[in-house]
């Protein structure tokens, strides 16, 4: 017997070009959003 695999494809948007000050500005912002994103799994896990 042959086992099926499911492929799932994921669809992403576009990459966005963003300007050396935005990226910096995101880099800076990071620790920030990475708090509210641990705290999003916490969450989704119970």
């Amino acid at each position: 017997m042959r086992l099926l695999k499911k492929q799932i494809r994921t669809e992403r948007p576009e990459r966005e070009k963003v300007s050396r000050e935005q990226a910096l500005k995101q880099v800076k912002a990071f620790p920030k959003r990475k708090e509210k994103l641990i705290a999003a799994i916490r969450e989704g896990t119970r």
